[in-house]
């Protein structure tokens, strides 16, 4: 599955000052949020692809296609806390 299905190059990086997100089409493309620009973030379950949204100050929003929302939750609520928008129709586990 993960050979044929996900690819093959870095969809995002954190660090303690920012965010970069990797545009799937052009590889040589990017964006460089600072955790403070941002707003809200969601992460959206699709039948194609999951969709990681984040919305930023200037009302802006980038999006990046994901796989696994485990990975990517654990350092956005670890560098932008409080600002995960929950979709109210999917019941989240118990912690």
């Amino acid at each position: 599955f993960a050979m044929w299905l996900l690819p093959d190059h870095m969809l995002l990086q954190c660090t303690p000052q920012y965010l970069i997100l990797y545009n799937a089409r052009e590889r040589t493309d990017c964006a460089l949020i600072y955790w403070e620009d941002i707003v809200q973030w969601q992460y959206e379950w699709h039948a194609s692809a999951d969709i990681l949204a984040v919305k930023l100050v200037d009302g802006s929003c980038q999006t990046i296609e994901v796989y696994s929302k485990r990975s990517v939750a654990r350092y956005l609520n670890e560098f932008a806390p409080g600002k995960e928008v929950r979709n109210s129709r999917i019941k989240e586990e118990q912690a």
